[in-house]
């Protein structure tokens, strides 16, 4: 097995971002439960030339995720119906997304930035 996904051992919860509404207000797709590594730590990236964010979890994933998605660490199960934001005050908005090929170019290491 690889390393890539040995190291995806915890579960998450991600809300794809579709059209807003009329008014302006974001809007999801259904929640996916995704395998994960989900780490907490405080970064400082460059993003688009020079604005700059703050980074608190870096979470490593098997597929692409959208930039202003949701994720929250926890399963389906966790999940309060609802608006994603409101009912789940845990999910937190993708900031950034990188999509880096292995070595052997097989694969990708993928992470979004919280």
């Amino acid at each position: 097995m690889r390393i890539l996904n040995k190291m995806r051992r915890q579960q998450c919860v991600y809300w794809a971002p579709t059209a807003p509404d009329p008014y302006g207000q974001p809007q999801y797709a259904d929640p996916i439960q995704l395998r994960v590594r989900w780490t907490d730590k405080e970064a400082i990236d460059t993003k688009e030339g020079t604005s700059r964010i703050t980074s608190t979890t870096k979470v490593y994933t098997d597929q692409d995720l959208l930039i202003d998605g949701l994720l929250m660490l926890g399963t389906l199960d966790d999940v309060q119906e609802g608006k994603p934001r409101a009912a789940n005050p845990m999910a937190r908005p993708i900031q950034d997304f990188n999509k880096i090929p292995t070595l052997k170019a097989d694969d990708f290491v993928r992470v979004a930035y919280l």
